[in-house]
């Protein structure tokens, strides 16, 4: 449509030929026409604007062109934008892409090799053979419950390798999924498919997605083909864990069915038929290669453990070492076969703690390998014993060892003959025969340690049963009870044993390396003497317990039922938890609690008696034990926390909610643990330090987190909080060194011989032992007094904790020197001036207790006059 100004000379023009040709009409009429073409032209002036005003709506206006220009402008701004955009997403893809590819091909050359991991599935199902011989295969008469245990160890050994290499395939093929997630939708991306309206442009762009496709093309192929691979893989993987887990099953429900019909026959009597006949040395071989299976997988699945086992016993016998060359040194002549019987074969000793004390921390071991532990532990405990103990007493320990070790050996045949059943009836009758004489022999009140007969009554028991058990067809029964009495007894007396030699371990440190030891740190093994046994002795007491019901079937049967218990999910709102959890958190606090109680046990109460044994080193590492202290409980909530898993979001609440009441009323007490870590880093002040505090004095017992303990002269403790340790104007006596210097004021009378007097003094001085010579002390003449010249004698004494007691005897040796030199030590003298009314003085000489003249008062004096 054209604008206003196109058709305004028109229009106008118009007008002009309507006006002239009104004019033209009038001049030739006359005025007798005039109101009729007055009239007309009315008529056509309106009609004209009548048509200017429809022109003027149909035709738009200036502004409307601008912002039609405006639009058609932005429109072209969008469409370069977008083009742009396009382009960069276009190259952030094809970069993506690249990088992805990359990353792939590092990923599929550390896959996994199938033609390795058939090999290992073939392995583990030659082995899974192995494990169900005599169960699943050449059953015999009757399971044997040796057999099934060892074989359910061995077959949860597998299945743990077998769910260790799936978990690490499912990690591995869910990685690559995300590769193949991740290249799907790049390459979907419509913005690729975006073609440049530029022919070159296009052409270029056609390039580059041809070279793309050639870099990612094959790296895309294999990772198709790896997919499959591994999802092939897995299953054979998941065949095998299912078939792993049936046999376990099958074995639960062996071991089940046995336990519940325990009482009832297996075999025909001793003297009766044989019924499913295998040859003894068969029997042999598959449970020695059985066994030895069983001991290789446990030990590979434990071997940090086994590791540091070992290394605890060479720790413990360079410790054993030390003890007993100290002691040597001490005392040159002891005979270690006679006393101190620990330190006589410290490797011995070191491998007889270590294997009894860490028995406990391997979970469901096989018998072969506990077992095997508590053969070699006897063994050393045996070589320590030898000559030591009565003779008569160490023969029946030597005859019950061996029997304990027939005993293990049977336990490890893992299928029933009549041969094993003759040999178990042996062992139960001689363990009979050796509780009969040891109970009932004349030697039972030479033993001292009488809690040994109670084990060796209830294997006397146990053996009784198995003795019958065997005799009547009940297999199971006999072997269990028969390995179970040597077992109780072997185990019962080690564990005794293991507390007697910790008990002397820490009896011999505490007399021999406290004073080795403080030069680093201080460690109170009298006290550890004196507390830590009796806990040892109930620890070892249910760990006793323990150990023998692993030779039941209830204690599987109730593990399984703990186990239940304290991992089935519970809900509270939408915070999922178990008991276990829950469980967990209290011992990982509880345990942190403890450690922080231990550390800061070693050192408790020893500044005072390094104090009082006026040693010259002192242990000045309660700062640091703090410091330890806190990070032992700082590490312990945050593992606490993630046992329990607890969400870092339920944390930040805890901490909000902390940082609310630290606003609310909190200040003292964050000050005071603020306080304390200021002290712990920056250590003005350490246990063991001699300390004014205000009105407070004494020595600095501990520092603890909240406060710290200061231990009086009184002999009182008084707690002090760490704010005002900081706040307050602390005097630390023995910061930098123990030394302290002695002040003695003295003074001579007017016309003593004062180079005299000095000389003296100093020549007292030099001769006590216990003044340092370096600084040197001093004497020096300081005043003229009203009745007296003052001395001042300046020393130093090397332990602060004794500076009264010199400075009492140089007092003491300062007046016997006086007096032997006639040397006088004046007193303060006054003159007292007495005013009488009739204006007379009347002087009056006051010269102490020795009395030189009498005092002159006036006959009369006035007589005091008191109001009313």
């Amino acid at each position: 449509m054209r604008g206003l100004n196109y058709y305004r000379p028109l229009i106008i023009g118009f007008i002009g030929l309507i006006l002239f040709f009104g004019f033209s009409v009038q001049a030739v009429f006359g005025q007798e026409q005039d109101s009729i073409v007055t009239d007309s032209i009315k008529v056509i002036q309106q009609n004209v604007d009548d048509s200017i005003q429809e022109a003027a709506k149909r035709a738009p206006s200036v502004v409307d062109v601008i912002k039609g220009l405006a639009l058609v402008s932005q429109a072209k701004s969008n469409a370069k934008y977008q083009a742009d955009r396009i382009a960069a997403q276009k190259n952030n893809i094809i970069a993506e892409l690249r990088n992805t590819s990359r990353r792939l091909t590092m990923a599929l050359a550390r896959g996994f090799d199938s033609a390795d991991l058939d090999r290992d599935i073939q392995k583990i199902e030659s082995l899974r053979k192995v494990a169900g011989d005599g169960i699943f295969e050449n059953e015999g008469t009757a399971q044997t419950t040796r057999n099934l245990e060892a074989s359910k160890v061995f077959l949860n050994e597998l299945l743990e390798d077998v769910e260790q290499k799936r978990q690490s395939m499912r990690s591995y093929l869910n990685e690559l999924s995300v590769y193949r997630s991740t290249i799907d939708s790049l390459a979907s991306d419509s913005a690729i498919f975006v073609i440049p309206d530029d022919s070159s442009e296009a052409v270029e762009y056609l390039i580059r997605l041809r070279v793309l496709n050639m870099e990612v093309g094959p790296v895309d192929s294999a990772l198709t083909l790896a997919s499959k691979t591994m999802q092939r893989d897995l299953g054979k993987i998941n065949f095998l864990r299912y078939a792993l887990q049936n046999d376990i099953k099958q074995i639960d429900d062996y071991r089940k069915a046995i336990s519940i019909s325990s009482a009832k026959r297996e075999f025909s009597n001793i003297w009766g038929e044989v019924g499913f006949v295998r040859p003894f040395g068969e029997i042999i071989s598959f449970s020695a290669k059985k066994g030895v299976f069983v001991l290789r997988y446990y030990a590979m699945a434990h071997k940090g453990k086994i590791l540091l086992s070992i290394f605890m016993v060479l720790l413990l016998t360079r410790f054993l070492f030390n003890i007993k060359r100290n002691v040597l040194k001490e005392f040159p002549l002891t005979d270690f076969s006679k006393d101190k019987v620990v330190l006589r074969y410290p490797l011995f000793s070191a491998i007889f703690i270590t294997i009894n004390v860490f028995q406990f921390f391997y979970p469901d071991p096989p018998f072969v390998f506990y077992g095997g532990g508590w053969v070699l532990a006897g063994l050393a405990l045996t070589i320590i014993l030898n000559g030591y103990i009565q003779p008569y007493w160490n023969r029946v320990w030597m005859v019950l060892y061996l029997l304990f070790v027939l005993a293990c050996l049977d336990n490890n045949i893992l299928q029933a003959s009549r041969t094993e059943r003759w040999f178990i009836q042996v062992l139960s009758m001689a363990g009979v025969i050796i509780v009969s004489i040891v109970l009932f022999g004349g030697q039972r009140k030479t033993m001292r340690e009488k809690r040994i007969l109670l084990f060796i009554g209830i294997m006397g028991v146990l053996h009784v049963i198995a003795f019958v058990a065997n005799i009547y067809g009940r297999y199971n029964i006999a072997k269990v009870q028969m390995t179970a009495g040597y077992f109780n007894m072997a185990v019962g007396v080690m564990l005794l044993w293991t507390v007697r030699f910790i008990n002397d371990v820490f009896q011999y440190s505490s007399d021999t390396l406290k004073q080795a030891y403080n030069k680093v740190f201080y460690v109170d093994f009298t006290k550890i003497n004196r507390t830590v046994p009796k806990y040892i002795y109930g620890l070892l007491g249910i760990g006793w317990f323990a150990l023998m019901a692993r030779n039941f079937y209830f204690y599987s049967v109730l593990m399984n039922g703990i186990n239940d218990f304290l991992t089935f999910e519970r809900q509270i709102g939408k915070y999922t938890f178990t008991i276990g959890s829950l469980f967990t958190f209290i011992v990982v606090l509880v345990v942190a609690g403890i450690a922080s109680k231990v550390v800061s046990f070693f050192a408790s109460d020893s500044s005072q008696q390094r104090a009082d044994n006026d040693e010259d080193n002192k242990a000045g590492w309660g700062s640091w034990l703090l410091l330890v202290r806190i990070g032992i409980i700082t590490v312990g909530v945050l593992l606490a926390l993630a046992a329990a898993g607890i969400p870092l979001d339920r944390i930040t609440i805890i901490i909000g909610a902390l940082g609310v009441g630290i606003g609310l009323g909190l200040q003292a007490i964050v000050n005071n643990l603020v306080s304390g870590l200021i002290i712990a880093f920056e250590k003005p002040i350490a246990v063991g330090d001699v300390v004014e505090v205000g009105k407070q004095s004494g020595i600095m017992k501990s520092i603890g987190f909240r406060s710290s303990v200061v231990t009086t002269w009184d002999g009182a403790d008084v707690i002090i909080p760490n704010g005002d340790l900081l706040n307050q104007h602390l005097i630390n006596w023995t910061g930098q060194t123990k030394t302290r210097r002695v002040e003695v004021l003295v003074g001579v009378a007017y016309g003593t011989d004062l180079a005299f007097v000095q000389q003296k003094l100093m020549d007292m001085l030099m001769a006590d032992d216990r003044i340092l010579k370096s600084p040197s002390p001093v004497v020096l003449v300081t005043n003229f007094g009203n009745s007296s010249i003052d001395f001042r004698i300046l020393f130093w004494v090397a332990n602060y904790a004794t500076w009264l007691a010199v400075k009492s005897d140089v007092i003491l040796r300062v007046d016997r020197l006086f007096k032997e030199n006639n040397i006088t030590i004046p007193f303060p003298q006054q003159d007292i001036h007495i005013k009488v009314a009739d204006g007379k003085n009347l002087e009056t000489g006051a010269k102490g207790h020795q009395g030189s003249s009498a005092s002159e008062l006036p006959p009369e004096l006035p007589p005091l006059e008191t109001p009313g």
